[in-house]
């Protein structure tokens, strides 16, 4: 908690109503000054990302000793077959988590050589694809091209732009540290490359919980307990960058506003939920400083892994989305975010269950879901409710099986002092699934989830921005 709180100190944000006479609505985003030419930079990306891959699979070999990274000629040149591609069944955590956090790495290293968000996005397929060509044993993977590919563009994004701000264009010691922990391959590159990063204005709004949880799962057709989460430590961690009631937040560029919710429950039970949602293409909404509504509404990326207490789902997916904020003369303010996305890949079950075919989770397309409401006064208190769902279709396999899945969150945080506040937290699961002409393989789970947290927030005011907001006069 202490290392949270001096963290959210460095990114503690300035009164957002001393802004300068002369600061515009939506100037477009700032672009570093690059030293180094065009094709450096992919020099940099593409050598940095082999050595990467590289350096897994020496891992592999002589370490962790793990058998996909037993490659030879004969693997190699069966993967180069159109015919040997597959979905494979790794363990969950892997598929949904490691091989986007890979494909972060591959991203920031492009980012931060100088190149664009579509330029290291193609990057990251591409290496991806060499991944799964030549680096290991095991026949291509279709869902990890995917994951890789998109979970890594937009993950890598986010801790491209956070790592960013947090190194600001300070020289402390503290803030490059951070930094690089965030993003490695930013580090390295703003100390070996040549490259004059430009402040971003807009605001990063920090928040870091610590405390305690629990959770439980029954069975509704037998009021069954089918397996329970004991009482565990939680830490957690929310931020917003760019975010549309910041007066300087723009929406010119792949998440150049964006929310990151992201929780972890250990030691007995380790359970964690990775949430992202950005602006890919926006238009704002409100007009001036002195607009009582502002917001952005247009194309949302989102990011989704969970596995809270048993129940879990995950999503990489596209679609139509809103963040709005209302906020009155005073103290009073009311946000609404929604997002749609369509996903190409998913996957959704229960922890717990015996394995189908090769895997203990069910695949497919998916449509997953955001509805989020946040009302209260920004100097006392929050409450809020999210609720998300993922309809995934479980046709990449046999068995066809559907799941749907549900969250509902309810959350009351109180301004104790400054920047630190109490939160209660309560998370309702629902799983129901089966196969569609089999009635008699229907499920229907219920899961049961609450924490209770001390949280240190990098302004005193929930990340919100008051309304209207008045720009001094020039004179």
């Amino acid at each position: 908690m202490v290392a949270a709180a001096l963290l959210a100190g460095l990114l503690a944000s300035a009164d957002a109503g001393q802004l300068p006479a002369d600061a515009p609505l939506a100037e477009p985003s700032p672009q570093p000054h690059q030293t180094l030419p065009q094709w450096a930079r992919f020099g940099v990306a593409l050598a940095e990302g082999t050595a990467l891959d590289f350096w897994f699979l020496t891992f592999s070999n002589l370490v962790s000793r793990e058998p996909f990274a037993r490659i030879s000629g004969a693997t190699i040149a069966a993967h180069l077959q159109p015919s040997s591609w597959t979905l494979d069944g790794d363990y969950y955590l892997t598929n949904q988590f490691g091989h986007p956090y890979q494909g972060a790495l591959h991203f920031t290293a492009a980012r931060s050589a100088g190149l664009g968000f579509w330029t290291s996005a193609v990057l990251t397929s591409l290496e991806s694809l060499a991944w799964e060509l030549f680096f290991e044993v095991d026949p291509p993977s279709l869902n990890d091209q995917i994951t890789t590919s998109l979970g890594g563009a937009m993950l890598g994004e986010v801790l491209h732009r956070t790592a960013l701000k947090v190194r600001g264009p300070t020289e402390s010691v503290m803030r490059h540290v951070a930094a690089f922990v965030i993003d490695p391959f930013g580090g390295a590159n703003h100390a070996l490359l040549d490259l004059e990063e430009v402040d971003d204005p807009v605001q990063l709004y920090a928040r870091f919980d610590s405390g305690a949880a629990v959770a439980a799962v029954i069975d509704r057709d037998t009021n069954a307990l089918i397996a329970r989460s004991p009482l565990q430590a939680r830490v957690a961690v929310t931020l917003g960058y760019g975010l549309p009631w910041d007066p300087l937040a723009r929406f010119d560029a792949p998440f150049s506003s964006f929310e990151l919710r992201a929780d972890l429950s250990f030691p007995r039970d380790v359970y964690g939920n990775l949430f992202i949602r950005g602006v890919v293409e926006g238009l704002r909404i409100g007009d001036g400083y002195d607009s009582h509504l502002r917001g952005v509404w247009g194309l949302f990326g989102m990011y989704d892994y969970s596995a809270p207490a048993i129940i879990r789902a995950s999503a990489l997916g596209l679609g139509p989305g809103v963040m709005v904020q209302w906020a009155g003369d005073g103290d009073a303010f009311l946000q609404l975010s929604a997002a749609l996305g369509l996903s190409p890949y998913a996957t959704a079950g229960q922890i717990q269950v015996p394995a189908d075919v090769t895997r203990d989770y069910h695949v497919g397309p998916a449509l997953q879901s955001f509805v989020g409401l946040a009302v209260g006064h920004r100097r006392r208190v929050m409450v809020e409710i999210h609720g998300r769902n993922w309809l995934v279709a479980g046709v990449y396999t046999p068995d066809r099986t559907y799941e749907s899945i549900t969250f509902m969150t309810t959350a009351v945080t109180v301004r104790l002092w400054r920047w630190l506040g109490l939160s209660a937290e309560a998370t309702l699961a629902s799983r129901r699934a089966g196969v569609p002409e089999d009635p008699t393989s229907a499920v229907h789970d219920t899961g049961l989830a609450l924490r209770l947290t001390l949280c240190v927030m990098s302004d005193e005011s929930f990340g919100t921005t008051p309304r209207p907001l008045k720009v001094p006069d020039a004179s």
